[in-house]
């Protein structure tokens, strides 16, 4: 099995066996649910099957290539294994809450039954169906370890204390990493929504947690003389009952946003 890819900076990934070519686009990487009610695929490998996952995998060549939607929600602690894929002019569904092959195989066997009513309308006679076998682990990509590893590292990443109880810096430091991963996803979504010739910027972002409220502004401006003071200002919590007045003055001195006392 051979794998071509940059994930995650790039969302696609193929992967090459000896009877297939999957190329997996991930369109929400999902994360692993708790020790308490993750769920397995079935032995020898046991992949981990994600929470909230969903794909566009392609598979086949030439004329027998097809783009399939996958997905994986849990669902009172277990996964729900969801298929969707186009016939004519019509949206299929398919939903499995045994394994991700047991999707798959309703999936190619409910394929396989519309192509015999097509052939049959113009035929008169309905071919014998056939009886194809498909591992849904592929399918679903649930076997790429890149997106295993990303998942993972996202979910180290998210797990730390309650806000109120991090430090400033800490506190600076989420935010800042808040601040990347939207603008970074804005960045990929601009591309799928917009004109590549529209001009589309991210200027300002202002969020809260809990009584702790943040503006970010994107844009880089000339009139502040102190570039590394402004880049701290702008992710610093504006929770004004626990700033000191002094703060208060700095902050209202570079944000002009800010009321004045």
């Amino acid at each position: 099995m051979s794998k071509t890819n940059n994930y995650p900076k790039s969302s696609t990934i193929t992967v090459k066996t000896s009877s297939n070519i999957f190329t997996y686009k991930i369109i929400q990487e999902g994360i692993y649910p708790s020790k308490e009610i993750l769920v397995y695929t079935s032995k020898p490998n046991q992949y981990r099957i994600p929470h909230n996952y969903i794909v566009e995998t392609t598979y086949g060549r030439g004329k027998l290539q097809r783009t399939i939607t996958y997905s994986i929600q849990y669902e009172n602690n277990m996964p729900v294994f969801k298929i969707e894929f186009l016939f004519g002019n019509s949206t299929e569904i398919v939903i499995s809450k045994k394994s991700a092959s047991d999707a798959a195989n309703i999936y190619i066997q409910r394929y396989h039954k519309l192509v015999s009513i097509d052939i049959e309308k113009f035929t008169g006679q309905r071919p014998e169906q056939k009886k194809t076998k498909l591992n849904g682990v592929y399918y679903f990509g649930l076997q790429v370890e890149q997106i295993s590893q990303n998942r993972d590292k996202q979910q180290m990443t998210n797990k730390c204390k309650p806000f109120k109880d991090l430090g400033n810096s800490m506190q600076i430091k989420c935010s800042k990493i808040f601040r990347n991963q939207v603008l970074e996803l804005f960045k990929k979504q601009t591309l799928e929504t917009f004109n590549n010739n529209d001009n589309i910027s991210l200027e300002e972002l202002v969020f809260s947690v809990d009584s702790y409220r943040f503006r970010i502004n994107y844009k880089e401006s000339s009139s502040f003389k102190n570039s590394e003071l402004r880049k701290q200002a702008v992710v610093r919590a504006m929770d004004i009952g626990r700033v000191s007045r002094n703060t208060y003055r700095l902050l209202a001195a570079i944000a002009h946003d800010l009321p004045r006392e």
